[in-house]
């Protein structure tokens, strides 16, 4: 059990990136207690269930019906062929093996998780994996007399309107299915509807919906720690999607191998997110590679955010339409195409966004930004190669052009050599930290080919 649990931690700490160079074996240590332990005594009883009949139940579902709010919930390992709703309850469901050896599969049946009554921050669900949803059919609101006066009808992302063939081709690969975008289907892995739990260390894969392929939150303010969204297919949100009001709070999560049509990893539509910690690997779509967002209330921020080769037809990396999406602290390496004429980061139809203190490096579009009736300010950004200026965006300021020196860019290990110019005691103008990652090329090292 210890050695179990120990695994899932160690997954879960390689996607945690250090900001600061040289982080101490006692910050280390802080940490992974803080994964091993649980999250503190319960209030309520506590049920057990196993699969081997040891437990009070079978079932999760079983044992989630006989619960009350302020109870709490250990499951065994094994493999869960059921769906979970959470009916309203507040209550604390944890694996006691960690999410590589606690399953819960869908069977392509509806959303694997589903909680979308009166779920609050009491409510907690840590150390799954959650697989093969294809997500709940919901008639979301989409007009402006739905959805209030600040919401124009949102775009029709269903699998008719992919935009071309590589992103429809892209999502049927992903799945592994002739038509994996079920359509109407929202939340393949995990269904949220005006709730605000606490998801921690999961892992999301192999889902798919129209909206949403990993995760769907319409009016939902979730707190999302340490979890993976992988190999996930969606119209929209291939790995997650926000929409409707709320606001999404997202920490040392990783977005890998999604495939949709608009925001490979992460669409936040009338919404808000915050990012930090977080990394976005090898996501493709039609629309916003790595991050879609759009509306005019929409606002995201990432914070130490990593991109690494992620693609899109347009804005590989983010694609803004109307919103605001601001990037500080980020490292951004090998997104888009060869030769490709979009921009690595897309803004138009009066976004707004900042670009502060970040690393783009060997990106293969044309340009990194593009400012098409929008407004995105720039500071203290270092790009390498030097590129063309990018068209219809105001000069940015103390950019300069130095090879930051990664510790193995190929691989996707972004950390900073210990000579790199993007280190604090380097870096030009008096910049500080540049990039989403410090010092230190010894392990554990990142290799992105053997992601999920």
């Amino acid at each position: 059990m210890v050695l179990s649990t120990y695994r899932a931690a160690m997954f879960w700490h390689k996607l945690c990136h250090s900001r600061s160079q040289g982080t101490s074996s006692a910050a280390m240590t802080v940490l992974f207690g803080a994964l091993l332990a649980w999250a503190g005594p319960a209030s309520g009883r506590l049920w057990s269930v196993e699969q081997g009949g040891t437990g009070d139940f079978l079932l999760i579902q079983s044992a989630i019906r006989a619960a009350d709010s302020g109870d709490s919930i250990d499951v065994g390992p094994g493999v869960y062929a059921e769906r979970v709703n959470f009916l309203g309850k507040n209550l604390a469901v944890r694996s006691t093996h960690g999410p590589l050896l606690t399953i819960i599969d869908a069977g392509e049946t509806g959303s694997v998780v589903t909680m979308a009554t009166t779920e609050g921050r009491s409510a907690l669900l840590e150390g799954f994996t959650l697989r093969r949803g294809i997500g709940t059919p919901l008639n979301v609101p989409g007009d402006a007399a739905e959805a209030g006066e600040a919401n124009p009808r949102r775009p029709d992302f269903g699998l008719e309107d992919l935009v071309g063939a590589f992103a429809r081709e892209a999502a049927r690969e992903a799945a592994g299915m002739d038509d994996p975008l079920e359509r109407g289907r929202c939340g393949g892995g995990i269904l949220l509807i005006g709730t605000s739990p606490v998801l921690r260390n999961l892992i999301v894969k192999e889902n798919r919906a129209e909206l949403g392929g990993g995760l769907y939150g319409s009016n939902a303010s979730p707190l999302i720690e340490g979890c993976v969204f992988a190999r996930n297919a969606a119209g929209a949100g291939a790995g997650a999607m926000q929409e409707i009001g709320g606001h999404g709070t997202w920490r040392a999560c990783a977005f890998l191998n999604n495939q949709g049509a608009s925001g490979g990893g992460l669409t936040v539509m009338f919404s808000e997110a915050d990012l930090d910690n977080c990394r976005f690997s090898r996501n493709n779509a039609g629309r916003g590679g790595a991050l879609y967002a759009h509306g005019p209330v929409t606002s995201v921020t990432v914070h130490r955010g990593v991109f690494w080769g992620n693609v899109a037809g347009e804005g590989s990396v983010v694609r803004v339409v109307e919103g605001s999406a601001g990037l500080v602290s980020c490292s951004i390496a090998y997104n888009g195409f060869e030769g490709e004429e979009a921009a690595i980061l897309d803004y138009s139809d009066g976004a707004t966004g900042h670009l502060e203190t970040s690393i783009l490096y060997e990106n293969r579009s044309a340009h990194v930004l593009r400012c098409r009736d929008a407004e995105v300010s720039s500071r203290c950004n270092d790009h390498w190669p030097p590129g063309a200026p990018s068209p219809d965006c105001p000069p940015g300021i103390d950019e300069f052009q130095l090879d930051p020196l990664f510790c193995d860019p190929e691989r996707g290990d972004l950390r900073l050599r210990a000579d790199s110019p993007a280190l604090p005691e380097n870096a030009p103008f008096g910049c500080g930290l540049i990039g989403a990652m410090g010092a230190g090329c010894g392990y554990p090292a990142w290799d992105a080919r053997s992601e999920p």
